[in-house]
């Protein structure tokens, strides 16, 4: 009887899964796809004081769509207006798929793009924020040490960085630090074994990401934004931590590779940007630019891209940036 009772749960149990796995239902998409989607437009430009003003165009295509490629949108006469004058119309750069101008912008300028879209007005603004200079850089160093995570010994690097931040206004950063590899022919590389989690103003970003909500630890192979959320106005070093694998540090490797250089860029951006970037954090959970585990938790709604353009969508930030390069052989305190 015992026998015909466990055999009975066991075709039980596999219908039950057989039931669960069949159980699907087409859902037609097409009907949520409107004109409205087919006449937006996508604009996107970032405007610096080193560079002239370059955009791009671009329809938005539907969730369920095929899509191999962007679809660029010419023919447009986009304005540009620089503190309430035009200075001069975009042209069309086949060859990249951009707008370019002739005008490059000064720190301090507020940058407007304006044009016509299917009888709709887009436009956008932004402005080139003052740089904030990086007053100084120290570097820690200790090891070697067993780290299981990186199969051996390594060694670990904290470069404490040090800004003065303007007081009585919200400011907003983005840090990027990167290697150099190579002698004569060099280029520069990500890091891939950063540690930004310790420091307190990415602690501060996390909130921005939550929404006050989870605890996660910031990830980035070059770098992360941050606001002076609990430094206004003060002379701050933050800290981060680069985690070497000790034969990386031997003197041969680094008279080979001269990989020992390290770049450190402080970007003073606007705050558009900064929504920009803590909306791609909160629902992205890859490794390319800027990276975020909100989709592993489960937990958090995905939201929508923060947006400045009227009339469509997109986004438009403006940055002005302060670089030390150093040898961080020479200058560690060991």
């Amino acid at each position: 009887m015992k026998t015909i009772i466990r055999h009975t749960f066991y075709i039980l149990h596999y219908i039950a899964l057989f039931c669960l796995t069949a159980c699907e239902k087409e859902i037609d998409l097409s009907r949520y796809h409107d004109q409205q989607m087919d006449e937006t437009l996508t604009l996107n430009c970032i405007v610096n004081p080193d560079s002239v003003i370059a955009a791009s165009a671009t329809r938005p295509y539907f969730y369920s769509s095929t899509h191999d490629d962007r679809e660029h949108v010419s023919g447009l006469h986009i304005s540009v207006i620089i503190n309430g004058e035009q200075t001069d119309t975009m042209r069309f750069d086949e060859s990249r798929h951009l707008y370019l101008s002739d005008t490059r912008p000064q720190i301090g300028d507020t940058v407007t793009l304006s044009t016509i879209y299917c009888n709709r007005e887009v436009s956008a603004q932004t402005h080139i924020p003052d740089t904030i200079a990086i007053d100084a850089v120290t570097v820690d160093m200790k090891g070697p040490m067993l780290e299981h995570d990186m199969g051996g010994d390594v060694y670990k690097f904290y470069y404490h960085i040090t800004f003065t931040d303007t007081p009585d206004k919200h400011n907003y950063y983005f840090l990027w630090i990167d290697q150099r590899y190579g002698t004569s022919d060099y280029r520069w590389e990500m890091l891939t074994n950063m540690n930004w989690a310790d420091e307190m103003v990415f602690q501060n970003m996390i909130k921005d990401v939550y929404n006050g909500i989870g605890n996660w630890d910031p990830i980035s192979y070059i770098g992360l934004p941050f606001s002076d959320r609990g430094i206004d106005g003060q002379a701050y070093t933050l800290t981060v931590e680069d985690v070497v694998p000790s034969w990386e540090v031997d003197a041969y490797y680094r008279e080979l590779f001269n990989n020992f250089i390290r770049r450190i860029r402080l970007y003073s951006i606007t705050e558009d940007y900064y929504r920009y970037m803590v909306s791609i954090l909160a629902q992205r959970d890859d490794y390319d630019i800027l990276t975020g585990g909100m989709l592993q938790l489960g937990i958090v709604e995905s939201r929508p891209l923060h947006t400045n353009v009227s009339g469509g969508l997109g986004f438009m930030g403006g940055y002005s940036v302060s670089t030390r390069i150093m040898d961080v052989m020479s200058n560690a305190n060991k």
